[in-house]
């Protein structure tokens, strides 16, 4: 349905379209949409959801005023950039993470509850697909070392502030899978950080197509990580040479 809110089609359909018409075609348009769903969730007996669902079918047919700005209030302002933009750009993903692990923490599914506090992990890795710009490195009085030691750093202070408080509670709810718990949560960590210094390690093109190859790689064979941290470590230190020094 948000697909369907292209702003030049909505501009091309008002100047051929009255009103009332123009409306009654955005309507049509998400109820056929939504009709498939709402025949399979009333012949598995959901009433109250298929109705639901008609009921936003409707809402998503009128337009949001052009002119009402909002800003999603960031909490990672205070050392930019990753993690602010990425956050604006997914929030509603980690809020649909969150909300999914809650679920299965709600009907006793340990497995949905950890696999998705390990991709809220993997969302901050997003974050890190887009180089900034040189200048941002540029900036820093610190030695190539020290940078990449800075950079982790955030990334660790922010994902552990983020996350940490949902370890725990999966710990709590399920003890006797604590060690599994804790150990995939630090090594989905570890794909973080290595993928800051592939990052870095791909100046300035950005990760290429072999790279993300072998980064995969490491996630079905996590041993590689043994040695792609002091690789992409060195690597990282020469693309950075010329900027910091």
């Amino acid at each position: 349905m948000l697909k369907l809110d292209d702003p030049n089609k909505s501009r091309f359909l008002k100047n051929i379209y009255s009103r009332e018409d123009f409306y009654l075609l955005r309507y049509s348009e998400r109820l056929f949409v939504a009709l498939p769903f709402v025949f399979f969730l009333l012949f598995k007996n959901y009433v109250l959801i298929s109705f639901t669902l008609l009921l936003f079918s409707f809402l998503f047919a009128f337009q949001m005023r052009s002119d009402i700005k909002f800003r999603m209030p960031s909490p990672f302002g205070k050392y930019p950039y990753e993690f602010a933009i990425g956050f604006r750009k997914y929030y509603w993903l980690l809020f649909l993470l969150i909300t999914v692990y809650f679920i299965g923490l709600f009907v006793d599914n340990f497995n949905l509850a950890l696999v998705c506090l390990l991709f809220i992990h993997f969302v901050f890795i997003t974050f890190y697909s887009e180089l900034e710009p040189k200048f941002y490195t540029w900036i820093h009085s610190f030695s190539p070392s020290k940078f990449l030691l800075y950079k982790v750093g955030i990334a660790f202070v922010y994902s552990i502030l983020s996350t940490f408080i949902f370890l725990l509670i999966l710990i709590y709810r399920y003890p006797d899978s604590y060690i599994l718990s804790i150990g995939l949560y630090f090594l989905s960590l570890a794909y973080l950080f290595l993928y800051i210094l592939m990052t870095y390690a791909s100046l300035p093109n950005g990760i290429s197509f072999p790279t993300a190859l072998i980064f995969l790689g490491s996630m079905i064979f996590p041993p590689l990580l043994l040695f792609l941290f002091p690789w992409y470590y060195r690597k990282s230190i020469y693309k950075l040479n010329p900027i910091l020094t």
